[in-house]
């Protein structure tokens, strides 16, 4: 439905199966019915450059927020350039499940 595809464009695409539990009106039964027949194709999901994206670009994604996104950027600043989802472990605003959520999402070229 289009919250599903909202939701799908805004992140890039869907990283694993298990994401459709997130949209909106999901039954737990629905998901069962319907994850046998569901898969994803990792190399199909728009990457954003996290040593590029400004803060909007950033909390856009529907797994960040302003306070997350402002967090990865002003590191960034200090940090200068961010090689792998490891350099954002130090920051307090995220936590292990938001960097495994959004992992998928970013590059760091």
């Amino acid at each position: 439905g289009p919250a599903a595809r909202l939701a799908r464009s805004r992140s890039g695409g869907y990283s694993s199966v298990e994401q459709l539990r997130e949209v909106y009106g999901m039954r737990p039964e629905n998901f069962e019915k319907i994850k046998p027949f569901c898969s994803t194709d990792l190399s199909l999901i728009r990457k954003m450059d996290v040593n590029k994206a400004s803060i909007e670009r950033l909390k856009n994604h529907p797994y960040l927020n302003f306070s997350k996104a402002k967090a990865i950027y002003e590191y960034r600043r200090k940090k200068i350039r961010l090689k792998s989802i490891n350099d954002l472990k130090n920051l307090v605003e995220l936590n292990a499940d938001d960097l495994n959520k959004i992992e998928p999402y970013l590059s760091f070229e």
